[in-house]
């Protein structure tokens, strides 16, 4: 797991420094063993941090750290970053998701946040030109929150970062649907979060694609995970 950015600023730096955020979880940490262009896109981030309970266990034993989870939700960093744009008057833009998700999920936010997102863009685009159309409405803002899930979500926001360097760019995954099915800012209850079960409430609110994911997609990290933990006992 070696991506080179991997909490090299705190969460409070990036907004300070206007930095390029993303998460890596068990599903994209797969993709960025197996695919060395996406691997390279991770490596073009200011900052990566472990999503995943998993995953962030499995690095702080193997490398001796003491990483944190982090994920760009309601019941984690989202609200001290829709807090500070609020207090200093950024503007945000949110593209991801099917058509319409993006708008209602901002109409939810701005409700609490005082009209802090002005554009919110769909993250199906149609054709290239229509991407770089969407590109084009973000130059007014300076917080971009990006949800399409990895690996679209991390090239575009690299697209849009070496296009804009001087913008805060966040990675969301499906953040803009979590708002959206629960009508709140945060998509897990209060104990659910402070015990680290979002997984059982994921599965209990979406069992078929979670259950695929946690079974299926997740099982190289599985591996790898079982086969770093027999190479250090043998050592």
């Amino acid at each position: 797991m070696n991506i080179g950015n991997i909490y090299k600023f705190s969460p409070e730096c990036c907004i300070d420094k206007k930095l390029s955020i993303t998460f890596i979880n068990p599903y994209n940490f797969k993709l960025s063993a197996l695919d060395k262009d996406y691997l390279n896109v991770l490596k073009q981030f200011d900052c990566v941090y472990i999503d995943g309970i998993l995953l962030q266990k499995m690095a702080n034993y193997l490398y001796k750290k003491n990483y944190k989870r982090y994920s760009f939700d309601g019941n984690s960093l989202a609200p001290k970053f829709f807090s500070e744009a609020k207090e200093r008057s950024l503007s945000v833009s949110f593209v991801g998701s099917r058509n319409g998700v993006a708008s209602r999920a901002a109409d939810i936010i701005n409700n609490k946040y005082n009209n802090i997102v002005k554009n919110s863009f769909s993250g199906y685009f149609k054709s290239e030109e229509e991407k770089n159309e969407v590109i084009r409405s973000l130059n007014l803002s300076e917080m971009i929150v990006i949800g399409m899930g990895a690996p679209d979500q991390d090239e575009f926001a690299i697209k849009v970062k070496n296009k804009y360097p001087d913008k805060l760019v966040i990675t969301c995954g499906g953040y803009f649907d979590q708002i959206v099915d629960g009508q709140n800012e945060a998509y897990y209850p209060k104990l659910i979060n402070d015990f680290n079960l979002r997984f059982a409430y994921r599965v209990y609110k979406e069992p078929k694609r979670i259950l695929s994911r946690y079974l299926f997609d997740y099982l190289f990290f599985y591996k790898w995970a079982l086969n770093e933990l027999f190479n250090k006992r043998m050592q």
